[in-house]
């Protein structure tokens, strides 16, 4: 918990020294509160039948393609799913489910007793379950592979998972760019006062055990990661450079690249 408290300040000293992010990014920890807005939800009912889900296979050939490959710790959420009736997201379940979108361009939800599809289009989809939610957004390189983050959305935590896909294999990579210290380096002002490292040092002990980053995937390969309410301007202003900063992924390099930092406020 001590090293939790004082991360404002250990990151402060990192930007004087210059040191990079040491966070592990395949079990980066962060909130459960993720903005994945189901006002982009899309899902469709194949007509006359309820229960058949439509996804064109084609127009979503992204993200279904890295699903039937990812290891089964990243789907930890999926074990305890509506009880007895979903017990866990195994490898052949998902390549069942997989291949009858592949073939029908829809599923059965009845037949496979998959959770229901929050959103979904060419490069994401998010899917709804018994305490969170489950995110997969793809990002094309120059290299042609993709860039995939997983969002395990759970109860009080989320996990992120980072892979790259490429010739039909998915291999692990490493995003720091993402992660909870380069966030925070990149809020924190310069040079903070007694009283900031206080009061930002308290805020974190208090809403922050967790990491408590909420992280939206939007359009443009862009992703906004922010703080929740507790950071605001109105009594920030003078110790942060905002509480959100919005990336986008840069395709030649493989990294995202900060566009900006800025205040969002909280009704």
């Amino acid at each position: 918990m001590k090293k939790i408290v004082l991360i404002f300040t250990a990151v402060i000293f990192a930007v004087n020294c210059g040191s990079s992010s040491s966070e592990n990014p395949e079990s980066a920890i962060v909130n459960q509160q993720s903005s994945l807005d189901s006002t982009m939800k899309n899902q469709i009912h194949a007509k006359g039948n309820p229960d058949e889900i439509a996804i064109d296979y084609f127009k979503n050939k992204s993200w279904l393609d890295v699903i039937s490959l990812l290891p089964d710790s990243v789907l930890v959420s999926w074990d305890d799913y509506i009880g007895e009736v979903f017990a866990e997201w195994k490898l052949e379940d998902r390549l069942a489910w997989y291949n009858d979108i592949k073939t029908n361009n829809f599923y059965n939800q009845n037949k496979h007793n998959y959770p229901e599809i929050i959103y979904s289009d060419t490069t994401k989809a998010c899917f709804a379950l018994n305490e969170g939610k489950w995110a997969i957004s793809t990002y094309q390189t120059s290299a042609q592979s993709l860039i995939v983050i997983v969002e395990d959305i759970h109860g009080e935590w989320n996990a992120i998972n980072y892979f790259e896909f490429r010739n039909n294999k998915i291999t692990k990579f490493s995003c720091d760019d993402l992660s909870l210290d380069n966030f925070v380096k990149n809020i924190v002002q310069k040079d903070l006062s007694v009283h900031c490292r206080e009061a930002l040092d308290y805020t974190w002990e208090q809403n922050y055990s967790y990491g408590n980053l909420m992280y939206e995937y939007l359009e443009d390969n862009k992703i906004e990661i922010r703080t929740n309410w507790s950071l605001v301007e109105s009594e920030f202003s003078d110790c942060l450079n905002g509480n959100t900063i919005l990336f986008v992924f840069n395709p030649q390099s493989k990294h995202f690249d900060i566009e900006k930092v800025y205040w969002t406020e909280y009704e």
